[in-house]
């Protein structure tokens, strides 16, 4: 059987429309094929007790809610994710096919990102080699100190107050 030929990209072939495009905790998919996305969120806070920030996997989900518009036929979409550096942390490609009608795709992508340090992560929805947008995820580092109880306080936590029973 012969292997079937690639198309590449035509320049000016319409692309599709952006319906979402986000970083949250979940996707969670009904029967019906409605989605539901659980805690969008913009900014990640990483928290040690460490002076500096200890490297690390961030886990989330990016969502991406394609619309057909005037696109038709096979696309290849690339979710790349950048570190603040501008270097590839990761790449998640799929391909997927506009019919006639008007249709759409939602792409659930699990992520697991290396963070080593903080600042603006960055991840580009690209669809046949052109960027249709980019989803910003600001990593931020707090330490965390924890606080030193005195020993009277700590014994208070222990043993608390009682009232004696009353005799009747």
């Amino acid at each position: 059987m012969a292997k079937a030929k690639r198309k590449k990209p035509r320049p000016g072939r319409p692309l599709p429309e952006v319906q979402a495009a986000l970083v949250c905790d979940n996707v969670i998919q009904a029967q019906d094929g409605k989605h539901t996305v659980v805690s969008i969120y913009d900014t990640l806070t990483v928290r040690s007790p460490t002076e500096t920030m200890l490297p690390g996997i961030a886990e989330f989900v990016v969502f991406v809610g394609l619309k057909a518009g005037d696109a038709r036929g096979r696309r290849t979409v690339k979710i790349l994710g950048m570190n603040p550096d501008g270097n590839k942390e990761f790449e998640h490609q799929s391909d997927i096919t506009f019919g006639k009608n008007p249709s759409g795709h939602m792409i659930t992508m699990r992520a697991r990102l290396f963070v080593s340090k903080a600042g603006l992560y960055w991840f580009h929805i690209i669809v046949d080699g052109q960027q249709l947008t980019r989803i910003p995820l600001l990593i931020r580092f707090e330490r965390q100190i924890e606080k030193q109880d005195s020993a009277a306080e700590a014994k208070k936590r222990k043993s608390p107050k009682r009232k004696p029973l009353k005799k009747k």
